[in-house]
C-alpha cells in the first residue's frame, strides 16, 4: 500500500463528504460496521486504474439527500448518487497523486462491487450514522 497515496485518498474522501453531504468525520473502529454498496470510477493518464467509494446501506440515503437536498430519495437517485460521490472524490483526488497538470480522463461511474485483490491504497471514514470505504486500485502498468 501507498501511504503517501493513502493519506490524499483519505483527505480528498473527507473533504467531499463534508463539503458535498455535510456529513463530518468521526473517530471509530478499524472495521466497517455494516453492509456497503460501491460505485467505482476508472480513469487513465498519469496513473491509470480505479477508484471505489463504499458507503454501509444505512447511511446511504441520508449521503445522497444531503447531495440532493431531498430527504425522499428513489433507488435509481442512490444508485446514480453513489456513482456522482465517486466521480467527485476521484476527480479531487487526482490532482493530489498525479499533479496539477496532468490529464486524466474519467470514465462514468460504475455501481459495482470492488475489485478483487488488495487496493494500492485504502481509507475507512466514520460519521455518526454509518462507514463510508474509499480505495485505489492501480493497474499494473502504473
Amino acid at each position: 500500500m501507498v501511504q503517501g497515496w493513502t493519506f490524499a485518498l483519505h483527505a480528498a474522501a473527507a473533504r467531499i463528504f463534508e463539503e458535498l453531504c455535510f456529513m463530518m468525520e468521526e473517530e471509530g473502529p478499524d472495521e466497517a460496521s455494516s453492509p456497503m454498496r460501491s460505485a467505482s470510477v476508472s480513469f487513465r493518464g498519469g496513473l491509470d486504474g480505479t477508484l471505489v467509494v463504499s458507503v454501509s446501506d444505512g447511511m446511504l440515503s441520508s449521503v445522497i439527500g444531503n447531495m440532493l437536498g431531498d430527504e425522499a430519495v428513489s433507488e435509481e437517485s442512490l444508485r446514480d448518487g453513489l456513482g456522482e460521490l465517486a466521480n467527485v472524490i476521484c476527480g479531487n483526488l487526482m490532482p493530489m497523486v498525479v499533479g496539477e497538470g496532468a490529464v486524466v480522463r474519467l470514465d462514468a461511474p460504475q455501481v459495482a462491487e470492488p475489485p478483487a485483490g488488495e487496493p494500492s491504497a485504502s481509507s475507512l471514514l466514520h460519521f455518526s450514522s454509518g462507514d463510508a470505504r474509499v480505495a485505489l486500485y492501480l493497474d499494473e502498468a502504473s
